[in-house]
């Protein structure tokens, strides 16, 4: 989820650990209605730490954005970067450490739609 990520205007995220787990029913949650709805799904890996590639699950809100993001109906779109392209992630498990991160980023964090669109 956007909350969980920090963006720090390099091509490095931070990533507040552990992740809850209503990340995981969100997403879950998300797909189950896409596919109901037939209005297409997205995963899309946002970053790679030392453990984990970190993936955000994306639904479009009507037709004309789904056809703009290039989602079937029906299909699962995936996507992530390679080579050059591929963000890394840091994991922070420390509250105050995030906090401290979320201070020195906060002029950042307005570009986090971009990673999350689909």
């Amino acid at each position: 989820m956007p909350e969980d990520v920090l963006l720090s205007g390099q091509r490095l995220l931070y990533v507040k650990l552990p992740i809850p787990n209503s990340n995981g029913e969100c997403a879950r949650t998300l797909f189950e209605a896409a596919m109901k709805g037939h209005s297409g799904v997205t995963f899309k890996a946002v970053c790679e730490t030392d453990h984990a590639t970190l993936c955000a699950v994306w639904v479009p809100t009507d037709d004309s954005e789904r056809q703009y993001a290039m989602c079937s109906k029906t299909d699962l779109k995936m996507s992530a970067a390679t080579g050059n392209s591929k963000i890394r992630g840091k994991d922070v498990r420390s509250g105050l450490l995030w906090r401290f991160l979320q201070l020195r980023y906060r002029k950042n964090q307005s570009l986090k739609d971009q990673l999350f669109w689909g």
